[in-house]
């Protein structure tokens, strides 16, 4: 079976999306931390088990 490889640009999208979830679990981490409104903490830790 031959392999397929990437294209620049699909490589290029999977590292954009890469860079972009690993900077939303960090900013949504700092905001567990740091949330007063229950409501919205538990919105923000549901947020983070689904990535």
């Amino acid at each position: 079976m031959d392999k397929l490889r990437l294209t620049s640009n699909e490589l290029g999208v999977l590292w954009t999306q890469y860079v972009q979830n690993s900077m939303v679990d960090q900013v949504l981490k700092y905001l567990l931390e740091t949330v007063e409104n229950e409501q919205i903490k538990s919105i923000v830790e549901e947020t983070l088990t689904i990535l």
